[in-house]
């Protein structure tokens, strides 16, 4: 799950290297500077936290309890639960595929996923 997710330190090179184009940066007080720095920083994670994968690009670890975004052709829900293989299961015996062609026998098909951070 992590090897597809930017780790916060490559993030923070990354920001580093838009913000010091060419060695320098504008002009702005040092306190400014981490205001700014501070703000794009919250920005940068709360966009990776409340970001929805794509279960046909980047899968969660089997077994690993997770938000799950859910369609059943017209209503959209959002499930807690995990995936095993190429089956997603959530509490209330709802089991769910990936692929919307092969869900024959489904209550749905999973559109997409987020992870369940817990204090590291």
């Amino acid at each position: 799950m992590m090897d597809a997710m930017k780790s916060i330190k490559e993030r923070a090179k990354s920001y580093a290297r838009k913000v010091w184009r060419g060695g320098t940066r504008d002009f702005i007080n040092h306190k400014k500077a981490t205001e700014l720095d501070f703000i794009a920083g919250a920005q940068s994670e709360r966009e990776e936290l409340t970001r929805w994968r794509n279960p046909n690009e980047e899968l969660p670890e089997n077994n690993s309890c997770v938000l799950m975004k859910v369609s059943d052709g017209e209503h959209e829900r959002i499930y807690l639960g995990a995936r095993q293989d190429d089956v997603w299961m959530c509490d209330g015996g709802y089991s769910f595929c990936q692929n919307a062609e092969e869900c024959l026998g489904y209550d749905g098909v999973v559109i997409g996923w987020r992870p369940i951070y817990e204090n590291e």
